[in-house]
């Protein structure tokens, strides 16, 4: 059996890798990752697994689709089809159904099982940045003119019509886009598996950052995007006074600042100078997951915890909660709150 999985984030890639060691290590497993905006360089992960080298995974690196005009783009989308249409893959699966290179490997091999693989926070509540009906039916048009193929932008992640099966953490709780489908759990073990694990630290020593020293990170704090910081002054002051106070006992604090934010992390807050690492953006949170023990992960608005809850159970994850509003911001958190709780990830009390 062939299988070809397409990431557009490195959590995809990630969830992907505990697949192909999990219910697919049997197979013939291809790997394409879309290329991250602003680099020239290939997915961390990528880089990993070109060191490894391990047996039955093959990596593709597919250059991420540019508004450079119809020719280009097209030619991209032709490319993708023709990949699946030699490969012939039995499964075809993508963390990201809106996503148009998802629908060109559709095309070129439509007999595919087609399965979304978890995307965090939003395999669970809204995205509040989608589309009204009215839009999204304009946007499918010129879509389809610029593409040259007929695609999907479903409101929830994961409820295109397209989809028929699904991977996500939580089957229980997932959003009425995927009520229908055939929906499977994560399992822990197949991300414990020590090739994955491997696979991670290649990850981390990759970007700069001493595995050894991960080791003995005694706070991890996961930022939300920089947006969020900026419009909630109080959760910045509290992850300050909360860095500071791990600091000054000693331990060493790692700061993880979101992947889309463009703020550099020192105009996002105040940093302890010293006992501090900076983790790199372009580092998925979870390739650290195998490498800590004893730490306390704090973060907010991302799904990295719900990730590094799965992935060890050797750290406190705990989740910080905004300040009371109204409005979407603070609607999304109680939503996710309350998918933090389904996970065992409780509320930070303060405790060190």
């Amino acid at each position: 059996m062939k299988t070809f999985f397409l990431a557009s984030t490195p959590l995809h890639a990630l969830i992907s890798l505990s697949m192909m060691r999990g219910p697919f290590q049997d197979c013939d497993n291809t790997l394409a990752l879309i290329n991250r905006p602003g680099t020239g360089r290939l997915d961390l992960f990528a880089e990993a697994l070109n060191t490894i080298k391990p047996p039955g995974i093959s990596v593709l690196q597919i250059p991420r689709i540019k508004n450079g005009g119809l020719g280009p783009g097209r030619a991209l989308l032709r490319h993708i089809s023709e990949i699946t249409r030699e490969l012939s893959p039995s499964l075809i699966a993508a963390g990201n159904d809106r996503r148009p290179e998802f629908y060109a490997a559709v095309r070129g091999c439509g007999s595919a099982k087609r399965v979304y693989i978890d995307d965090g926070l939003y395999s669970y509540v809204p995205n509040y940045g989608i589309r009204g009906t009215v839009r999204q039916d304009l946007f499918r048009s010129v879509r389809r003119l610029w593409c040259g193929l007929t695609t999907e932008r479903p409101s929830l992640t994961g409820g295109s019509v397209a989809i028929e099966e699904a991977y996500i953490l939580m089957p229980e709780r997932a959003h009425a886009g995927l009520s229908g489908k055939i929906v499977h759990a994560l399992q822990a073990e197949w991300f414990a598996d020590p090739w994955v694990t491997r696979t991670c630290a290649a990850a981390v020593a990759s970007v700069g950052v001493d595995v050894e020293v991960c080791r003995s990170i005694g706070l991890l704090v996961v930022l939300p995007h920089s947006h969020v910081l900026a419009a909630y002054p109080e959760l910045r002051l509290q992850i300050e006074a909360l860095a500071s106070a791990h600091a000054d006992k000693g331990a060493l604090v790692a700061i993880k600042a979101h992947p889309g934010s463009d703020v550099e992390l020192h105009e996002q807050l105040r940093l302890p100078d010293r006992n501090t690492l900076t983790i790199p953006k372009a580092l998925p949170v979870e390739a650290l997951a195998p490498l800590l023990s004893g730490t306390l992960v704090v973060g907010a608005l991302t799904s990295a915890l719900l990730f590094l809850a799965l992935l060890s159970d050797r750290i406190r994850v705990r989740s910080l909660t905004l300040p009371a509003r109204s409005g979407h911001q603070s609607q999304a958190d109680d939503q996710i709150q309350d998918i933090y709780g389904a996970m065992g990830i409780q509320a930070f009390t303060g405790e060190m």
